[in-house]
């Protein structure tokens, strides 16, 4: 017996591309179970290749018939190996066998003739099977999309722009801007971050597992032998819910009225609805429990939807108070915001809570429009205007001279009155009381009843001077044209009263000073008592019959002239000659005010006036006439005003015969 010591020999090989089995042909039976395929080396030509792998393992299966036939089916692992090195295997010229001698054994023990190139393939049968997607997870903490497929793929044929992400209302959101690694492989991580929040601003789109389906189209993708995958639309086998907490990174504010806005800028979208106002303060400084300005907001409204950005519009409360604390968001340097913890929560479908956080202002917009008049309301009995405006404005900066009234719009210079002064008690803020000066008021009454008698005619023109905002803009100009008519009017129902009256007994004028306009040609002159005291009943007291006025026009101030008559029985009676005896009353029919408005009384005994300033007659009395009664034995003596008798000398009283030179005259 001789045993066979000769070599077995690999004859060819086919290889199936799409089965992934490797058949080797040999020239005699061998021994499958000795077969060890990390001997069996794939290569793209017979020398020399650039792409060659050697395998890891097959199952191996031997031909019954003929037993000189293997089958190898390659491991999963292999053949995407394989299909990775892309000019390897997919076609017959870039297929080739290279065994080495311990790759397999014949029945007696004898190995393998080691080829010294590469085999050829002897039958190849191409790919056809087309790549599917076998499982796919999203993680919405890490942000990435992990898609397992059945096979290697070509990542350089990836098209984002035919994948989708399709939510439970059916809105879909394409990959295209997400992140991938190049490498071919039966895995492809693709990493959204970059498209991150228009996925997370969908409420209905990735919030759990049920919302997240997957659409994949057939151009998106092909296998290493361009096979185009099988379009799916699936769910995750994998669901990780967002659990990144969202944080506030950037955030504007403009103080120009009429674009009051707050913007936040989140690095992540935010559910606009779990905003919590009263979690948003702003602060002069850093630390807004130490820092001398703060305002937490209170009422101002989202204006945005879901999304990084959120715009809130100051409500006028929040704005307001803002502006009245003025060492706070003037400008940049003194802008920050706090967000609590409660401040908002993320679109997760458990929603995350924001970070706590203080942030400096990026764009700061300042205030720069002009403060504007709304309305004001006239009350002249008190003498005041309550003037609003459309923000707070700076009483230190209040100048009255700045208002101008008119009776209508569109009126001459000479109808115009234009305030000389005032004062106002007001805070800073958004309504303002003006209290006119005396001598204002007075000159709107003395306008004959044609200036702030009615809302009629009661327009108020406003020069720039008159008040500042809290920025310092100065108001809104209302010219003659635009001038602003009152939204209401009091009339005066204060009763005028006398303040003072003077007695001047050289020019006999009775000089009355009252507390307001009066209208003087309602003024009674029989209605003026003079008296020698407060008291008419213990002393002297007399009631005009007549007089006249020096001007008749509405003043605060009535001149009288005193009937010449009424001066020579006060004289007599002993009223008037000196400041003591010069006492006056009257009743209230002595005068109306320009609203018609009756004098108060000054009573005999109770609120008699005592002159205040006095000026006794330093006129001489004239002897104006005599009549001579021979028979009587008298003279009659006429002066031109009442004497005292008490003074009378009569040896001072010389009759002459004629006015001459020559006259004979008795003493």
């Amino acid at each position: 017996y001789t045993a066979d010591t000769t070599t077995i020999d690999l004859l060819s090989f086919d290889f199936n591309f799409d089965a992934l089995a490797l058949t080797l042909h040999f020239d005699e039976a061998a021994n499958v179970s000795t077969l060890d395929p990390t001997q069996l080396v794939l290569q793209n030509a017979a020398d020399t290749p650039s792409r060659s792998f050697r395998l890891t393992g097959a199952q191996a299966v031997q031909s019954s018939d003929p037993q000189t036939d293997i089958t190898l089916t390659l491991l999963h692992s292999d053949a995407n190996a394989v299909k990775r090195l892309y000019n390897l295997g997919f076609f017959n010229t870039t297929t080739y066998l290279l065994p080495s001698a311990q790759a397999v054994q014949d029945v007696f023990g004898n190995p393998l003739l080691a080829p010294v190139h590469g085999l050829p393939v002897a039958r190849y049968t191409p790919q056809t099977t087309r790549p599917v997607l076998v499982a796919y997870s999203l993680d919405m903490t890490s942000e990435l999309i992990t898609l397992s497929f059945s096979e290697t793929v070509n990542v350089s044929s990836l098209d984002l722009s035919q994948i989708y992400l399709i939510g439970a209302d059916n809105s879909t959101l394409m990959l295209a801007g997400s992140t991938f690694d190049l490498a071919n492989s039966d895995t492809i991580v693709v990493n959204i971050s970059n498209i991150v929040n228009n996925v997370k601003r969908n409420s209905f789109m990735s919030t759990s597992a049920d919302k997240s389906r997957i659409w994949i189209k057939q151009a998106a993708l092909a296998d290493m032998a361009v096979l185009p995958i099988v379009p799916v639309v699936a769910l995750p086998s994998n669901f990780t819910a967002d659990r990144i907490i969202p944080r506030l990174v950037a955030f504007d504010l403009s103080m120009n009225f009429d674009n009051d806005t707050l913007t936040l800028f989140f690095d992540e979208p935010v559910n606009v609805n779990t905003l919590n106002i009263s979690s948003l303060t702003l602060s002069s400084t850093e630390n807004p429990d130490t820092a001398p300005f703060a305002y937490t907001l209170q009422s101002s409204v989202v204006s945005g939807v879901n999304w990084t950005v959120v715009p809130l519009t100051l409500s006028a409360a929040d704005r307001n108070a803002i502006k009245l604390l003025q060492g706070l968001a003037t400008n940049a340097s003194n802008t920050y915001l706090t967000i609590g913890s409660a401040g908002v929560l993320d679109m997760a479908a458990i929603g995350n809570g924001v970070a706590a956080t203080t942030l400096h202002v990026s764009i700061h917009t300042a205030d720069a429009t002009s403060p504007n008049l709304v309305q004001y309301l006239v009350d002249m009995t008190n003498g005041t205007f309550t003037l609003s405006f459309s923000e707070p404005v700076d009483v230190t900066q209040f100048d009255p001279t700045g208002l101008i009234l008119q009776p209508q719009r569109n009126v001459s210079q000479s109808r115009m009155l234009q305030l000389t002064g005032g004062t106002t008690s007001s805070s800073n803020g958004l309504i303002i009381v003006l209290h006119l000066t005396a001598n204002d008021l007075n000159a709107i009454k003395e306008r004959l009843d044609t200036l702030f008698t009615t809302v009629e005619d009661a327009f108020l023109q406003v020069r720039q001077i008159f008040i500042k905002d809290m920025a310092g803009n100065r108001i809104a100009p209302l010219r003659n044209a635009s001038a602003m008519q009152a939204l209401s009017l009091v009339n005066n129902t204060q009763r005028p009263g006398l303040v003072s009256f003077d007695l001047n007994m050289t020019s006999e004028i009775l000089t009355l000073h009252f507390s307001e306009t009066v209208r003087l040609t309602t003024l009674d002159f029989r209605s003026i008592q003079l008296q020698s005291g407060s008291a008419a009943a213990t002393g002297a007291s007399y009631i005009l019959t007549g007089g006249s006025l020096l001007s008749s026009l509405p003043s605060i101030t009535a001149y009288v002239k005193v009937l010449h008559s009424d001066v020579n029985l006060l004289t007599v009676a002993g009223i008037g000659k000196s400041a003591n005896t010069s006492w006056l009353t009257f009743n209230s029919t002595l005068v109306r005010d320009m609203n018609a408005n009756s004098v108060l009384p000054r009573l005999d005994g109770f609120s008699a006036a005592q002159v205040d300033l006095y000026t006794p007659n330093n006129n001489r009395p004239n002897l104006v006439a005599f009549d001579l009664d021979l028979d009587a034995g008298s003279i009659l003596l006429t002066f031109d005003e009442a004497v005292d008798l008490q003074t009378f000398n009569p040896i001072h009283v010389t009759l002459l015969t004629s006015n001459s030179s020559s006259a004979v005259s008795f003493t």
